[in-house]
């Protein structure tokens, strides 16, 4: 397994990613990607370059409110997760398989206010349980 992150905004370091990728696929290992603060901004091909798990932050690059979450994770990172059996309630793919077929509410969705200077608050979420639905 290699973990990548592919732009750190602090140091602004950024990886290769087509290259470094394509090196992981080509010795068989799971590429984790952090893409928080590329996703948007820069070509990502999932599929094409076998990316095994993508996290995306779209606050950055796409500009939405903080709080949000990309998650892509393939069918061989799924499988390895079930070869190794540990699972956590903060990182658990087994949660999010299927998820577009059945309805899913989880507790711990964050109330995220946004105020521009002076201006009147915005409330997204509020604390409402997240739920993802077929429908």
């Amino acid at each position: 397994m290699v973990t990548l992150v592919h732009c750190d905004t602090p140091s602004a370091l950024y990886n290769p990613l087509r290259e470094l990728a394509k090196a992981a696929a080509d010795h068989g290992v799971l590429l984790i990607l952090d893409a928080v603060s590329s996703i948007g901004a820069d070509e990502i091909l999932f599929d094409q370059w076998r990316v095994g798990v993508l996290v995306g932050g779209p606050q950055r690059a796409l500009n939405t409110p903080p709080g949000l979450t990309i998650l892509a994770v393939r069918k061989v990172a799924l499988d390895r997760a079930r070869e190794v059996g540990r699972e956590t309630f903060c990182m658990n793919y087994f949660l999010w398989e299927g998820a577009g077929e059945r309805r899913l509410s989880l507790h711990h969705a964050r109330r995220v206010d946004i105020r521009p200077q002076g201006g009147p608050r915005q409330n997204f979420g509020g604390g409402a349980l997240l739920s993802l639905s077929k429908t």
